[in-house]
């Protein structure tokens, strides 16, 4: 139920942003929206249009985790799976074997161990898919860390596509390593279906 208040918040501010002429307007909508239940705290938000698309781009948090979402429109199904893909092949790619600065006795690459790289899974939330990328980050939110003591955060990135709007979503949620944050994912994504 507390995800599904957030969500439907979260979601009458994007609704706002679309339909506001200034995103000052819709930020103060959401603070007084939000007020009351103490979730949400936005923290940088922003605007872009394009020639033919608009960007836009929200940070937040709230149950103590970092949350950045982002929103393409209008997009086609076939390059939100480009955009997924490329997302997803940069993320990947920040975790294969490294040529070492200074060739070394012992070898010339640098590993990192199965642990630390990338887990890409595909959920179903009601009806809809979603594909979730989860990673380990650290302090500064950059992947490619194979060292525990760098670790900070577990981090997933969830793609998104609503159909009926022709919405591209990215979330990127940022918890403890301790904690899930596919299961945080999926509770948000699911909230949002639902409204």
């Amino acid at each position: 139920m507390k995800y599904r208040i957030i969500f439907i918040l979260l979601s009458f501010f994007l609704n706002s942003i679309v339909q506001a002429r200034l995103l000052n307007e819709s930020l103060i909508i959401l603070k007084k929206k939000s007020l009351h239940y103490g979730n949400i705290q936005t923290t940088k938000s922003f605007e872009r249009k394009g020639l033919r698309k608009t960007f836009l781009n929200v940070n937040f948090e709230f149950n103590k985790a970092l949350c950045k979402l982002e929103v393409v429109f209008p997009l086609t199904e076939k390059e939100f799976q480009s955009e997924k893909n490329n997302v997803s092949t940069v993320i990947k790619q920040s975790y294969e074997d490294q040529p070492t600065p200074y060739a070394g006795e012992i070898t010339n690459t640098a590993k990192c161990s199965s642990m630390f790289k990338p887990i890409f899974l595909e959920e179903q939330v009601d009806s809809k898919k979603i594909y979730i990328l989860k990673t380990l980050t650290g302090k500064d939110l950059s992947y490619g860390l194979c060292d525990k003591k760098s670790i900070v955060y577990s981090e997933c990135t969830t793609f998104y596509y609503d159909q009926l709007t022709s919405q591209f979503f990215k979330i990127n949620i940022y918890v403890n390593p301790a904690l899930s944050c596919e299961k945080l994912t999926k509770n948000l994504i699911q909230s949002f279906t639902n409204i």
